[in-house]
């Protein structure tokens, strides 16, 4: 059925009923309509999906995240299935125009730094320390522990550690197939059981009956809104796009500076608290410089 289908997002949009233009909603729908049978012949299905992904996703960032998306719901669907991963992915030639394309992000993103004075994050900590708004106290659990915000409202696990000044967590957004984060880092401006103190807090407003049965997505949007309008307000940055994820790169830049004063690398310290894979991936936290920082 698929394979015959006009690869269009009109078409896409009337045949799941979804009046839509995000992608991944359209592919989830697609993917949706699918019922379950082991033996299926899944390759005219497959390349359906792949191209129109290519149709109505042109960006290679964004391609690339979807087809990840659509994978993990074809795996779900249909597991052990090999030509699921070998067709629902990027040509050889599309992953190195993306690389390609990451590259000459990387060298603008690295070029127009970001400054932010050490004073400054100071007076933001104590003033959302003593602030009775919910957006406040993620912002200070953000900057405390260098978590993005799902990981504050929901996914990570936090416990005390036995190393001082330093949290014990589990389980992080960008977690790889089956390999789970579990390891302890640094916490800044707060100690451990005023940390742990304030999840309890946090979790107490955003866990509930209703938040229960939303998904990740419906969740952040919920809460991380006034996050964001909070950040803004509170921090004078001249770039592109100021959102809640400065608050991560703000630790990360931190956790670098105290690891230079003790004579280690500052972006080997930031990739492990940071819990990243590759320091590649670390590269793009490296736009931040503190200034003034003192210990």
């Amino acid at each position: 059925m698929f394979s015959k289908l006009p690869r269009n997002l009109k078409t896409i949009q009337m045949i799941t009923g979804k009046p839509t233009t995000v992608p991944n909603k359209l592919i989830t729908a697609l993917v949706d309509m699918l019922n379950p049978n082991p033996s299926i012949d899944l390759k005219p299905i497959l390349s359906y999906l792949m191209e129109t992904m290519r149709v109505i996703i042109p960006n290679l960032n964004s391609l690339n995240m979807s087809v990840g998306m659509a994978r993990k719901l074809m795996n779900a669907k249909y597991p052990a299935r090999l030509e699921v991963n070998r067709i629902l992915d990027l040509t050889d030639d599309e992953k190195l125009k993306r690389m390609a394309f990451q590259e000459k992000a990387l060298k603008t993103q690295l070029t127009n730094e970001i400054k932010v004075e050490y004073k400054a994050i100071l007076d933001i900590v104590d003033h959302v320390k003593e602030s009775h708004k919910l957006a406040d106290k993620i912002i200070l659990a953000c900057l405390a522990s260098g978590r993005r915000g799902i990981e504050i409202l929901r996914i990570t696990d936090f416990a005390e550690s036995k190393i001082p000044d330093r949290i014990h967590i589990r389980g992080v957004a960008k977690q790889k197939g089956s390999d789970i984060l579990d390891c302890e880092i640094p916490l800044l401006f707060m100690k451990p059981k005023e940390f742990i103190d304030l999840i309890k807090l946090i979790r107490g407003y955003t866990d509930t009956a209703e938040t229960k049965s939303m998904n990740n997505s419906r969740l952040s949007k919920k809460f991380m809104q006034n996050v964001i309008n909070r950040v803004k307000k509170y921090f004078t940055i001249t770039a592109p796009r100021v959102g809640a994820h400065v608050l991560r790169k703000i630790y990360g830049a931190i956790i670098a500076e105290q690891a230079k004063r003790a004579d280690k690398s500052g972006l080997l310290a930031t990739s492990e608290a940071l819990g990243h894979h590759c320091l590649a991936t670390t590269l793009h936290y490296d736009n931040i410089k503190i200034l003034n920082y003192t210990e």
